[in-house]
């Protein structure tokens, strides 16, 4: 689901999702929109964030985040800006986070404008 910016803070009073996925060619405006989700998340009880950025290999958090989840453990914000798309690998880490993880975590990727090819990667139709 596709949202404007000037309706993010009213779906984030409705409901946080598990992932977001922020693009765009505007840095103030993907740093507002990721500010409003950390924002809510915060609000919502994650009390613990990892930022990641540039680099694939960091994803392996996301798969280390995955087996090690614990019943007690705090809610924390993935975080990834990157400044061009995930390799194969990377993506489906990605896409496996979004079909198979049952966890309170919430992913966040910021990435840069993505034309109509980049948009329907599995990846991110899997978000």
């Amino acid at each position: 689901m596709q949202i404007k910016l000037e309706l993010l803070e009213q779906n984030l009073q409705a409901k946080l999702l598990p992932v977001y996925l922020i693009c765009g060619d505007e840095p103030f405006l993907i740093q507002e929109a990721g500010s409003l989700i950390r924002d809510a998340a915060t609000q919502a009880g994650f009390t613990e964030r990892k930022l990641f950025q540039n680099d694939d290999k960091e994803f392996q958090h996301l798969s280390s985040g995955m087996e090690t989840m614990s019943l007690f453990a705090d809610k924390t914000i993935y975080e990834f800006r990157l400044n061009k798309a995930p390799n194969a690998a990377a993506a489906e880490l990605i896409a496996q986070w979004c079909h198979d993880y049952q966890s309170e975590d919430l992913l966040l990727i910021t990435t840069p404008r993505m034309d109509k090819r980049a948009k329907n990667k599995a990846w991110v139709k899997a978000i």
